[in-house]
């Protein structure tokens, strides 16, 4: 762990935590997995290869991933939900100033209620806890609400809603507008233009849609699963799954 203190710092890592100080830091995290932390101050944050994590913390950052899959994050929000748009590289709200994003896969989001919006590309937005605005925009997306009652937009391509942070099993149909998971401590979620679930890590009950093409993963725990019409893509996880894909040309890994 790499601590900057006060002052105006300049860090360096490889597969490293970096925590700038209350002034304006630069921080980079070169190669390796890295934790970039801010902190208070106008920070620029550079993740450089590998799936980072970046959080900028009070004050106007800048939050640059790199390569790799990265990840930008809100969780420390103080006083409102925040408002992210990765298509338009910017974030606002939440105590924490307005930032630039560029180069940012992934999100997750304050325990307040957020919005939070996706880009052209293959992202995962996690709302956290909260009433949550999803939108994954194109691209093949991961939408996970998260406690709360939140609405998940897919938009265009395969997207799926996810419930792997459930506590218990659940009762999943993509044929439904809405989906209660307040059993699993994760409130009542509305699906629009969503292709596939993610279940959680105990015994799920996933049902596809009738006629589109679904991409479904169980999890963990002993599923039941059934992607009825259109060529599905089933994974069933760990446990004794019961999978029917019903019919077309499905694509099913026990």
């Amino acid at each position: 762990m790499i601590y900057g203190d006060n002052g105006d710092d300049s860090a360096v890592g490889g597969d490293d935590t970096l925590l700038g100080g209350n002034s304006d830091d630069t921080i980079y995290g070169e190669g390796g997995d890295d934790q970039l932390y801010g902190g208070e101050g106008k920070d620029e944050l550079f993740g450089g290869y590998g799936d980072d994590t970046l959080e900028g913390g009070a004050g106007k950052d800048t939050l640059d991933g790199g390569d790799g899959r990265d990840l930008a994050s809100f969780a420390d929000a103080t006083e409102t939900g925040v408002d992210v748009d990765l298509a338009a590289g910017t974030s606002s709200g939440g105590g924490l100033g307005n930032d630039s994003l560029l180069n940012i896969e992934n999100v997750l989001g304050s325990v307040y209620g957020d919005t939070i919006t996706g880009d052209g590309g293959v992202n995962k937005l996690y709302g956290n806890d909260g009433d949550d605005i999803i939108d994954g925009a194109a691209g093949d997306d991961v939408l996970e609400g998260g406690a709360g009652d939140d609405t998940l937009y897919g938009g265009a391509n395969i997207d799926m809603a996810s419930f792997a942070d459930g506590s218990a099993g659940l009762v999943i149909d993509l044929n439904s507008a809405t989906i209660d998971a307040t059993a699993a401590g994760l409130g009542t979620d509305t699906l629009i233009d969503i292709e596939g679930a993610v279940g959680t890590d105990y015994g799920d009950t996933i049902t596809g849609d009738t006629s589109d093409a679904d991409r479904i993963f169980g999890g963990a725990g002993d599923d039941v699963v059934n992607g009825y019409g259109g060529a599905d893509t089933i994974y069933g996880g760990t446990g004794n799954d019961a999978i029917d894909g019903g019919g077309d040309a499905d694509l099913i890994v026990g």
